[in-house]
């Protein structure tokens, strides 16, 4: 079988203080400088589109730092509702602990259909700033690989799974 993953870009995290958790980065480990992408409270950032969690349409309130490191990302998120999957793994597993793995693959279709036949689902999707062409979906592929998948497409996510 031919590989399905052909580049990592991005290790996301989650955390109950986002503020908090970049200082720690900052000054223990010397990772920065951070930029807040995202605060949907505050207005900061262009908020997601078009949401969906576990097949519904939903709203939800983050805030989103990221670092580059090396061409890497590092991104952390702090859920500020109970109503994204960002939320629900908070309270399952705690802090800083990874949430999601965001990766390239040669066919985004492809990638889908291995999943679907696997019976891994998109746990969560959206679309970013429509000028930015982009959107991003996530499949829980926790029950085999320990993690969800990120992946990225030009909008809008494609509605496969509801």
């Amino acid at each position: 079988m031919a590989g399905q993953i052909s580049k990592i870009t991005q290790i996301g995290m989650v955390t109950a203080d986002l503020d908090k958790m970049v200082k720690y980065y900052e000054e223990m480990l010397g990772v920065g400088p951070w930029t807040v992408v995202a605060d949907t409270k505050k207005g900061i950032g262009a908020p997601a589109t078009n949401t969906k969690v576990n097949g519904k349409r939903v709203d939800f309130d983050v805030k989103v730092a990221i670092c580059m490191l090396d061409g890497f990302e590092l991104e952390i998120i702090q859920p500020m509702d109970d109503k994204s999957i960002y939320a629900e793994h908070l309270k399952k597993h705690g802090e800083g602990v990874i949430n999601h793995i965001a990766i390239v693959t040669p066919d985004n279709a492809k990638f889908r259909e291995v999943m679907k036949a696997n019976g891994i689902k998109s746990c969560q999707k959206g679309d970013v700033d429509p000028a930015l062409g982009q959107s991003w979906d996530y499949y829980d592929g926790s029950q085999y690989f320990g993690t969800i998948f990120e992946l990225h497409d030009k909008n809008p996510v494609p509605d496969d799974e509801d």
